[in-house]
């Protein structure tokens, strides 16, 4: 083998050793969320409250496709809180608890079309996964079941009012 052969082997070697080390860091990104299902009944309120007293990050949040999928996934049959409301200054923009999750309604399209939601009966600023695995709109004093979600880190703002 000469030089030039030897140099272009060492560069290939060391291109795959570096792939194949850092390909799962990357990967491992979306699986820094980690869902719990809270079968206690409790308002928006009450269910962001615990989470946070129970040492999770917050109520649920949907970053990507695969972030609701796992949801989904971890619901069953079953409806429950999430991390999403309605913001005070607006009628129809929605916010996740996780600050540096933006919503956008045209990606973020979780809403229940069967039921036209956002639907906004009555005073409904608090967002359910529903019994069909798509979002609603609720009132924030409903007493209902919670996802908490584990992160890398703890945040807490966005107070509900």
């Amino acid at each position: 083998m000469d030089l030039y052969s030897v140099h272009k082997f060492l560069i290939y070697v060391f291109f795959y050793i570096f792939v194949f080390f850092s390909g799962p860091c990357c990967v491992m990104t979306n699986q820094l969320l980690h869902y719990h299902f809270i079968n206690e009944n409790k308002s928006w309120d009450q269910a962001r409250l615990y989470c946070k007293d129970n040492n999770h990050t917050d109520l649920a949040t949907v970053s990507s496709m695969a972030d609701m999928n796992r949801l989904r996934k971890h619901l069953g049959n079953r409806s429950a809180w999430i991390g999403l409301q309605r913001k005070a200054s607006s009628n129809r923009t929605w916010q996740w608890s996780q600050p540096d999750v933006q919503f956008n309604e045209s990606r973020d399209n979780g809403w229940d079309t069967d039921t036209k939601e956002p639907n906004d009966v009555g005073i409904e600023n608090c967002g359910t996964l529903n019994t069909n695995k798509k979002w609603a709109d609720l009132s924030c004093n409903r007493k209902k079941p919670f996802i908490c979600y584990d992160g890398e880190n703890n945040y807490n703002n966005i107070p509900h009012e």
